[in-house]
């Protein structure tokens, strides 16, 4: 995986000289795989169903853009942003106006589409907290195939750990109306049964999180979900992390008198990863101290990350 762009903004616009820096990064990757990655079968009233197990951190980037969709997080942020401007010093005044001015620009630019919502958000954290801020490049998220985001925003992310998420697409192919509860479903880890958790269980866990809260209504199954002739939806069940050492999983849909199970196979893989890593250092050529760059990498795999000054 190689550096695929640099976006950088420069709070003082002197010109800059760049200095690149490479190096070498092994990992030794753990990964659960189901074997399939999707099972689809149909109910004898006509509603097909489909089954994917996810890596839920994959829902760190779906929970940030719908947070950031409805404003909520802009403007959280800029509210933060006066409470600490409270307890600048006044000698600080021309600094802190200089920063919220590139934070405006960055939003300029987002809007624009020049640049994507998330490396806008990078920008305006190195901005705002300081060079430090940021990975190197060596942590082991930042080495990760799927997309980095942060999981403010994702509700099925709980006391420091993801649960293990399963996407249901269900598709009505009758001409009636039906109706699906979360109720109809559950997991069996071999001789473990779990029950998805309810939507009810997030909100008093996430008490205090309004953005984590909105999301799980969106993508949690609710209690009662009615499904019109033709139409396709899909909603996200929740359990506590599996056992990786368990062999097989199931998915039972069961209502009424009807019964499917959708099966998978665990396997867990371990292998080593090498990364070529290129970091792009920009240098002021100007003598002002004052003068600062802020820049994100972007990778051919769509992970982005800040680089903290050393």
């Amino acid at each position: 995986m190689k550096p695929f762009t640099l976006c950088f903004l420069a709070c003082f616009f002197f010109s800059c000289s760049p200095k690149i820096v490479e190096k070498t990064v092994t990992h030794k990757y753990i990964n659960l795989t189901f074997e399939p990655t999707e099972v689809t079968q149909t109910t004898s009233s006509g509603l097909k169903i489909s089954v994917t197990p996810i890596d839920a951190k994959i829902l760190d980037a779906e929970t940030y853009d719908a947070a950031y969709r409805d404003g909520n997080y802009e403007k959280e942020f800029a509210i933060a942003e006066l409470k600490i401007s409270e307890f600048a010093a006044s000698n600080s005044d021309e600094f802190l106006e200089l920063r919220l001015k590139n934070i405006e620009l960055i939003n300029n630019l987002v809007k624009r589409s020049e640049i994507s919502p998330y490396t806008g958000y990078l920008l305006k954290h190195r901005i705002w907290y300081g060079k430090e801020t940021g990975k190197d490049g060596s942590e082991v998220e930042t080495l990760s195939e799927i997309d980095t985001y942060q999981n403010y925003f994702n509700p099925f992310y709980l006391n420091n750990r993801y649960l293990s998420v399963f996407k249901i697409t269900i598709e009505n192919n009758s001409d009636k109306l039906q109706k699906v509860s979360i109720d109809d479903f559950q997991i069996l880890a071999e001789n473990e049964l779990f029950l998805p958790y309810k939507i009810e269980f997030f909100e008093t866990n996430l008490k205090g999180n309004i953005e984590k809260i909105n999301n799980i209504h969106r993508f949690n199954m609710p209690q009662d979900l009615v499904i019109t002739p033709s139409q396709k939806v899909f909603k996200y069940v929740a359990i506590p992390a599996i056992n990786q050492n368990k062999k097989e999983l199931a998915i039972q849909f069961i209502k009424e008198e009807q019964h499917l199970d959708f099966k998978f196979k665990l396997n867990i893989k371990q292998y080593d990863k090498t990364h070529y890593l290129t970091q792009y250092r920009i240098f002021n050529k100007a003598s002002s101290s004052s003068a600062s760059n802020f820049y994100v990498i972007s990778y051919d795999a769509g992970t982005q990350f800040a680089i903290p000054d050393n």
